[in-house]
């Protein structure tokens, strides 16, 4: 695909990927950085997309970078967590 390609395809189905992608992580800003991610990678394989399945791909991306940033996430709260229950101990 062309870069042309890429832009057009992707505008067709940006408000539907970020629906899908919010409704797992539930925050606009998480959203946007999956999103910004997903089309730099879809830019960086554009020698190997296909229009017919650019759509079917770009989903499939998103879902894992949604699990990738939700997996983040629990990796920073169980941290916290478990520093907190340290300090309130020590007290």
């Amino acid at each position: 695909m062309t870069s042309e390609q890429i832009v057009e395809c992707y505008q067709e189905i940006e408000q539907s990927l970020s629906r899908y992608a919010f409704s797992s992580l539930q925050c606009v800003l998480d959203v946007e950085d999956v999103l910004q991610t997903v089309a730099l990678k879809a830019y960086l394989h554009r020698d190997f997309l296909t229009p017919e399945f650019f759509s079917q791909w770009m989903f499939r991306v998103v879902r894992n970078e949604c699990v990738d940033m939700i997996r983040r996430r629990k990796k920073y709260t169980t941290l916290s967590d478990a520093c907190l229950s340290v300090m309130e101990s020590g007290s």
